[in-house]
């Protein structure tokens, strides 16, 4: 998969090396050079990290060892370890009360 600018400027660039670059060079934003098919019926009952891998290597195939990261951030340990600390999205233990 590479990315190209929205203001087409530049070469075609792979997902590692645009991943902290933010804007373009031109200013634009990173978009896929071509959007792949998604396959909705190899989808179906696939667990989260599942699909979560699935979708991802479609946009990020060269990230060696992505599907092992996935794994490791869509654990039961880590879930239970978020519980616990009274976190969740949007919102921690610190935020204030209106």
């Amino acid at each position: 998969m590479r990315y190209v600018s929205t203001r087409g400027g530049g070469e075609p660039q792979r997902f590692s090396d645009i991943l902290l670059e933010g804007l373009a060079p031109d200013g634009g934003l990173y978009v896929p050079e071509a959007y792949p098919q998604a396959d909705l019926a190899a989808w179906r009952g696939k667990s989260y990290p599942e699909l979560a891998t699935a979708i991802l290597q479609l946009f990020m195939d060269d990230v060696p060892g992505l599907q092992a990261l996935i794994a490791r951030t869509y654990t039961r340990a880590a879930s239970l370890t978020r519980a616990r600390s009274g976190t969740r999205a949007g919102k921690s233990k610190n935020s204030r009360k209106a």
